[in-house]
């Protein structure tokens, strides 16, 4: 696995966090962790529930949920959904920004 993932603590007040059953936290937190360096995440829905140590229904489940609206999402684009599925796999829409944003903070601080 060639991923990681940058986890902000506010994620804990996220709609993916929080009113979320377990299954679909951890496949959230496992995609992320599984998504290279242009946020896709290259699996299948059984080797996904594998990895994130759910059922694939409860996988399905919880991708479902992510590639749906979510109109209380604190990101805006895209109408809140947070993936989108891709030939191989799903693109982490939001990827981008949060490897972005923190790398600019990590660049303010070295400055200082």
């Amino acid at each position: 696995m060639n991923g990681f993932a940058k986890i902000f603590a506010s994620m804990l007040r996220s709609t993916v966090w929080v009113g979320q059953p377990w299954h679909v936290k951890l496949t959230w937190i496992t995609l992320l962790m599984l998504a290279d360096a242009e946020g896709n995440v290259w699996a299948s829905v059984p080797g996904l529930a594998r990895d994130a140590e759910v059922t694939p229904e409860q996988c399905e489940q919880a991708l479902a949920v992510f590639m749906a609206p979510d109109r209380h999402s604190r990101t805006k684009a895209h109408e809140g959904r947070r993936i989108v599925e891709i030939d191989g796999g799903w693109h982490i829409l939001n990827h981008l920004k949060y490897r972005e944003l923190q790398t600019r903070k990590q660049a303010l601080a070295a400055k200082r």
